[in-house]
């Protein structure tokens, strides 16, 4: 009976998957100045790839690979960046088939040699926003109000008004 239920285990463990994380399997090759980036030992299409050197400048942008190519320049110094901010949007299946859409961001830093990955964020999911329709008053500074003023702008459910005698 133990050998059973071990073989069903080893069964049911072998069937699982755990979530990939794209971003821990970027891997970078390249010179300071152009690089390609590329989702290491998979065959999923990373949905978009944005690769900046600050929030002003962007080196490189693709969409539907699983590479990225990056032509780093800085129009302002006419040298290339020595940081790099990449993001990637992508969608996996779960175990029961259901779609989880994924962001994550991995900054890049120039050893002198070659690119180091310096920090990663993940598990950046899409924001929800909750609604709440529960029809109080509020004036403009965000103060509720228990009766609805007259002549002044108000609002109730995300809505302004303004009642007129």
């Amino acid at each position: 009976m133990k050998k059973i239920l071990l073989a069903l285990l080893v069964v049911v463990g072998l069937q699982t998957q755990a979530q990939v994380n794209m971003c821990d399997s970027i891997i970078v090759t390249g010179s300071q100045y152009q690089l390609t980036m590329e989702i290491n030992n998979n065959n999923t299409f990373v949905e978009e790839w944005s690769t900046g050197g600050g929030p002003l400048y962007s080196v490189g942008y693709d969409s539907l690979t699983n590479y990225h190519s990056v032509y780093n320049y800085n129009p302002s110094t006419g040298l290339p960046f020595d940081t790099l901010y990449t993001y990637i949007q992508y969608s996996i299946y779960d175990s029961l088939g259901n779609v989880i859409n994924d962001l994550c961001s991995v900054t890049w830093i120039w050893g002198g040699t070659s690119w180091a990955r310096m920090s990663m964020t993940t598990g950046i999911q899409e924001v929800t926003l909750d609604i709440v329709n529960d029809n109080k008053i509020y004036d403009l500074l965000g103060r509720e109000l228990k009766e609805v003023p007259v002549g002044v702008l108000y609002i109730v459910n995300q809505k302004k008004y303004i009642k007129i005698k």
